[in-house]
């Protein structure tokens, strides 16, 4: 087929019709193509280890795609990072995880988790000053028994006193969840609003936070909150996720600055879902310094 492309070129120089020469082509690739496919079978597992053997020496780093061939690395996006402790661990993450959690006083119980499933969820671009901002939203809470949870900027010490009160008597069930102000921070309420399918409450919009407590509230299939880790599965159409996920990669793909495109990095992991994380660690980096280029 090589010598069919040179020869093709030279056809044109010497003055042939590019158009036959195309059509030439295309009729040998596809010839090519068919006697191809005829000769071509399935590979097994006994297959593909023979071929990852030819290009990895270390027994852990077969060991580590056996793994994830086994947990479905053709359909599940592997996210690779640098670890900080000696053991390399791979976690299988069915929902979204977000590096944010609640308050230790939010946490009831020994094991310091808020557990819930079919979770009502309200997304807030800022600081809930006062009690009667989400009045509504606490009686609807002690009438239905219903879990919620409120993604805010910040609390009062009024609020939160409120809130934690109420959660140790059992009047309510809700969890507020307070991103803060940072760098890390500063675009993660959007990115919530748009896994969970919530309206992105903000005052720039002119909304008010007294009338988005009344509802109508997402509902998130099932929620985990830890005191620095939230896992979210919802109810979203992934359509409006991908289509996000697809700007965030050429926003990366177009920042040259280090730190910004470490920040994208870090909302797209956090976005993925049914995702494999690969944290490796200094043991095996030790072992072989090029192991996460591997």
């Amino acid at each position: 087929t090589l010598e069919k492309i040179v020869e093709g070129l030279r056809q044109i120089q010497l003055g042939a019709n590019i158009k036959d020469i195309e059509l030439g082509l295309e009729n040998d690739l596809n010839d090519m193509l068919l006697q191809a496919s005829s000769r071509i079978i399935n590979a097994s597992n006994n297959d593909i280890t023979l071929l990852l053997k030819e290009f990895l020496s270390l027994d852990s780093h077969l060991e580590i795609f056996d793994i994830l061939l086994r947990y479905g690395i053709s359909t599940s996006p592997v996210i690779i990072e640098k670890g900080n402790k000696r053991e390399t661990v791979i976690d299988i993450q069915s929902g979204f995880t977000f590096n944010i959690g609640a308050h230790p006083d939010h946490l009831l119980g020994n094991n310091k988790v808020w557990k819930r499933k079919n979770v009502s969820c309200l997304v807030i671009d800022g600081i809930i000053e006062s009690i009667g901002e989400i009045h509504h939203l606490l009686e609807r809470a002690s009438k239905d028994k219903n879990a919620y949870i409120l993604f805010v900027r910040g609390l009062s010490e009024e609020v939160s006193q409120t809130i934690s009160l109420n959660l140790s008597r059992g009047t309510i069930d809700v969890m507020p969840v307070c991103v803060g102000f940072d760098d890390n921070t500063l675009n993660i309420l959007n990115d919530i609003a748009i896994c969970t399918d919530s309206h992105l409450v903000s005052s720039y919009t002119g909304d008010l936070i007294s009338t988005a407590a009344n509802g109508p509230f997402a509902l998130i299939k099932h929620v985990e909150v830890y005191e620095n880790k939230l896992n979210l599965l919802p109810n979203q159409d992934r359509e409006k996720i991908v289509s996000h996920l697809k700007y965030l990669n050429r926003k990366k793909d177009d920042t040259q600055e280090l730190a910004v495109r470490e920040l994208i990095s870090s909302r797209i992991k956090s976005m993925t879902g049914g995702k494999i994380v690969l944290t490796v660690g200094t043991d095996l980096i030790r072992e072989e310094p090029t192991t996460i280029e591997i």
